[in-house]
């Protein structure tokens, strides 16, 4: 199904070839009025909107206003026009203390976050390129205790000895050359080594080498292409030997697992398909951005139920329990009698869209764009614990739950941390 789109890269680090920076190391925990509702980090180009005065980084809003034209907080009515830049909150933040980046290489300095990027670039512990970097040396120390350099001599030697194998190798070139011109694979006359009647490069040594291997049995081939949407395919599902896609399209297609054809298509949504999901009887659910389910009798491909009235874009759909359950972009998760299809209750808690919903052995699972996963308990309609683990914040991308999958009384999560992590019965309790 669809994901948020990915957070914003941390800035360059000075220097040139520095990897990008990590987050700033506060000296204290920032108060939760100076972070951002959406992203849960320090506001970074902090706006507020000119009606109900709510306050948001500057790229997160952006973001959520491609969503939606409403506020995250108050669900009101917004556009990139009522967002203005919010000078005092940025002072707030200009003057809280961080350590320097470069704390573990001995500074102990605390800098006004304003004055950080000024003392980065002058600061004595930063890391300098060695002059053996091109050898090996990660050169994150200082010359001083350099491993390479205690070896220089050795190595101005050694390199200066390639240099000179290096030249005579050079003289030879030609003659390796001419030699290659004249090979044939089987002595005779026909295409230079490599066959199928590809131009020789010029030399037998330059031809790629992937032409000795036989791809049979070492590599995975595809046995036929579904092209038939006009949209991006958000959702898949296997039913039989039949595959179900939904689309942003608006359409939902059954296709031949042998034969790769479409032979059947349900249409009825007004908007794209985020989501579908099996449920018992030959029926599957489909959720969409119009703001409605569907239920779909595989066997007559049409739909025999509607749920209209949700208040936001429905974004993922999973059942349990004798209960069907969505998820909204306005952070709510809608529950259904799996029978009737009546409304018997809604679980809410996440702070944002909840992009994820996952039912294994009797519990439910949520992931959402606040960064958390929430167990649910399904008498109460309450959150009973949340999974934490993820990091929020890690090598310039945020920690969105992207994804939930269940294996083995297990539950696995991959987040925008760049990890998988598996949660089991244990884990579940301790968090």
């Amino acid at each position: 199904m669809a994901t948020s789109a990915a957070a914003l890269a941390a800035s360059q680090a000075s220097g040139g070839s520095a990897p990008a920076q990590a987050a700033p190391v506060f000296v204290q925990q920032p108060s939760a009025s100076l972070l951002c509702p959406i992203c849960q980090d320090v506001y970074t180009d902090p706006v507020i909107t000119s009606g109900c005065h709510h306050s948001f980084c500057a790229a997160c809003i952006a973001q959520s206003l491609t969503f939606e034209s409403h506020c995250p907080l108050c669900r009101g009515r917004l556009q990139a026009s009522d967002l203005h830049p919010n000078l005092a909150l940025a002072g707030l933040i200009s003057e809280l203390l961080v350590f320097c980046r470069f704390r573990d290489d001995g500074c102990t300095q605390q800098i006004r976050l304003e004055s950080l990027q000024s003392h980065i670039d002058q600061c004595p512990f930063a890391p300098r390129s060695c002059e053996f970097q091109r050898y090996g040396c990660a050169f994150k120390a200082h010359m001083t205790i350099c491993s390479f350099h205690q070896l220089k001599a050795f190595i101005v030697a050694t390199d200066r000895r390639i240099g000179e194998l290096e030249s005579l190798g050079a003289d030879n070139t030609d003659a390796a050359q001419a030699v290659g011109e004249g090979m044939q694979l089987d002595g005779g006359p026909g295409p230079a080594i490599g066959g199928k009647g590809r131009p020789r490069s010029g030399s037998i040594f330059r031809e790629p080498i992937q032409d000795i291997w036989n791809a049979q049995g070492s590599t995975l081939s595809s046995q036929g292409t579904i092209d038939s949407h006009s949209g991006k395919v958000y959702s898949l599902e296997v039913y039989g030997n039949l595959l179900i896609s939904g689309s942003s399209d608006q359409t939902i297609k059954l296709w031949n697992l042998q034969t790769s054809e479409c032979v059947m298509t349900l249409t009825g949504h007004s908007a794209g398909i985020n989501s579908l999901s099996l449920l018992p009887g030959d029926r599957l659910a489909s959720v969409s951005s119009d703001k409605s389910i569907k239920i779909w009798d595989l066997h007559q491909g049409v739909a025999v139920h509607s749920i209209s009235h949700l208040t936001s874009d429905a974004l993922d759909v999973c059942h349990g329990s004798g209960m069907l359950f969505a998820s909204t972009l306005d952070a709510n998760i809608v529950a259904y009698n799996l029978n009737n299809y009546t409304r018997v209750g809604t679980l809410s808690g996440h702070r944002w869209e909840v992009w994820q919903v996952e039912y294994t052995s009797g519990t439910l699972f949520s992931g959402s764009h606040d960064h958390t996963i929430k167990r649910w308990d399904l008498r109460k309609f309450q959150s009973t614990a949340d999974l934490t683990g993820h990091k929020r914040f890690s090598h310039g991308l945020k920690g969105y739950i992207h994804a939930l999958a269940s294996a083995d009384a297990c539950l696995l999560s991959g987040c925008g941390d760049k990890t998988v992590r598996v949660w089991g019965t244990a884990s579940r309790h301790n968090n």
